[in-house]
């Protein structure tokens, strides 16, 4: 199992992926994602926060580093990421 950046390349690849995972949601869930901002995804993957799974030479999945989400964690939240200098 491989973790590497995404790159703009594979932005069809990314939204292809989501827009199957949903396709899934819809199947199984009430709630599902709406669907994604290309500027917000091309924005993590130039800051190096876009990031997929490889296993086997396939993509198994893809996922976003984030230091802060209102509206996942709301407007109080503790940081989720701590950085400390020593």
């Amino acid at each position: 199992m491989l973790f590497l950046e995404n790159t703009l390349d594979d932005l069809e690849n990314i939204f292809k992926l989501y827009d199957a995972a949903i396709e899934f949601q819809k199947t199984v869930f009430h709630k599902r994602w709406q669907g994604f901002d290309r500027a917000m995804i091309e924005t993590e993957i130039r800051e190096h926060r876009h990031w997929k799974i490889v296993i086997e030479n396939e993509v198994a999945g893809i996922f976003s580093i984030t230091f802060d989400d209102t509206l996942i964690w709301g407007d109080d939240a503790e940081p989720s990421i701590t950085c400390t200098a020593s």
